[in-house]
């Protein structure tokens, strides 16, 4: 049996959180500050690589990860944020050691974990292909093989000579993503950084990815995406808060996830300070509220509202996502109008005359906004199921792993005469 191509092996990584500095109110206690900084500071600096449990003022990003990655393998790591799914991916890359275990790497790494990672603001995108294949330990003639394809595959014959700099995060993206692809990595390391790209960009690259699978090559993916976790990776691990909660097949994994959302408090809330969301129903036209619902009913969401500092209006968002995790829809006071006015508490209706989803299970993610600032958000504020439908008249009634939504529709014979 073939050794692992990543093996890691009670992992940890623990940061020390500052704390701003507290000023004296006298003269004298300011003198005496400064008369002891240096004694101060020589032991602050001795402290930061030393961690002790308990100590208040460090937080461990990962702890304690054991887990293993044959060659060739796809893994998907999935988790909320906050989780440790970054910092991982960034101690498997070599850009910040572990404070405790060991992360052992068998092979050559290529990394796009954030816009702009290995690129050198002052070179061009030619330059930067050439730095970025020196640092993998390529030569100038293995990098050259590879050149046209990077540049075809970015779409960037034009702007391959202008400097980085002036480059758009998408750009940066796109050349990041194919210089990191195309290099020929043993292992390739991706994190969320290909949301910044457009939809038609993302297929390209899960296409990709697939390719460069099945070329025995290596690839940890993190992703938001679960649909292109699910597409992508046969095996996922699931983070919560530092430490692995899961490890298996992906079905199995974004279950757990989603569980997790409804379960944790934390995972649900984004601020909780201020305007906050205090609670989201679903309810019929008579206004029962309703776990179930038939496709075509008419139905209403409310989110309550709890607003202690009087803010005078607000944007709503609703997310309607299905059970694979797919974000279905967006229901936004922001595609309706202005923003809506406030009270001290209250209720927020949005109104569907006809609910167009398949049966099936559905979660709804909830968002409360002011100039585009999140004061507060709730990624499983409800879930409800479609239990039948009466949005057809005829025919089957759809489900959800076959369609995401239904639209109302009729077809008619049209004769050549009548044209």
């Amino acid at each position: 049996m073939s050794e692992p191509i990543i093996d890691v092996e009670g992992l940890g990584k623990c940061y020390r959180i500052g704390q701003a500095s507290r000023h004296p109110e006298t003269l004298g206690g300011r003198i005496a500050q400064l008369a002891t900084a240096p004694l101060r500071n020589f032991h602050n600096l001795r402290r930061l690589g030393r961690f002790r449990e308990g100590d208040a003022d460090q937080i461990w990003a990962v702890r304690d990860l054991t887990f293993h990655v044959k060659r060739g393998e796809v893994l998907g790591i999935v988790g909320h944020n906050g989780a440790g799914k970054s910092t991982l991916l960034k101690v498997l890359s070599r850009i910040t050691p572990p404070t405790r275990g060991r992360a052992r790497i068998r092979g050559r790494v290529a990394s796009l974990l954030e816009v702009g990672t290995g690129f050198h603001p002052e070179l061009t995108g030619r330059e930067n292909i050439y730095l970025n294949g020196a640092v993998l330990g390529m030569s100038r003639r293995e990098i050259s093989r590879k050149f046209d394809d990077i540049v075809s595959f970015s779409e960037f014959e034009t702007f391959i000579d202008t400097p980085i700099k002036r480059y758009s995060s998408g750009m940066s993206v796109r050349l990041g993503f194919a210089v990191a692809a195309h290099l020929d990595p043993e292992i390739l390391i991706i994190d969320e950084i290909l949301a910044v790209g457009d939809a038609a960009f993302q297929r390209k690259c899960i296409g990709k990815m697939n390719q460069i699978a099945q070329q025995e090559r290596t690839i940890l993916f993190v992703s938001h995406n679960l649909a292109s976790v699910r597409q992508l990776c046969p095996r996922s691990i699931l983070l919560q808060y530092g430490e692995m909660i899961a490890d298996g097949p992906t079905e199995d994994v974004i279950a757990a996830y989603q569980s997790s959302l409804a379960e944790d408090p934390k995972a649900q809330t984004f601020s909780g300070t201020g305007l906050h969301i205090s609670s989201l129903e679903m309810v019929s036209e008579a206004g029962d509220i309703i776990a179930e619902a038939f496709a075509g009913q008419a139905v209403a969401f409310l989110l309550g509202y709890e607003n202690p500092e009087g803010t005078e209006s607000c944007e709503a968002d609703l997310m309607i996502f299905n059970d694979r995790g797919v974000p279905i829809t967006r229901l936004g006071t922001a595609f309706c109008g202005p923003r809506v006015a406030l009270g001290q508490r209250g209720k927020l209706r949005c109104d569907i005359p006809s609910l167009p989803l398949p049966l099936g299970r559905y979660r709804v993610a909830a968002t409360l906004r002011m100039y585009h600032e999140r004061h507060d958000e709730q990624l499983n504020a409800l879930s409800f199921d479609v239990i039948g439908s009466t949005f057809f008249a005829h025919g089957p009634q759809p489900q959800a792993h076959q369609f995401s939504a239904m639209l109302a529709h009729r077809w008619d014979s049209v004769s050549p005469d009548l044209e």
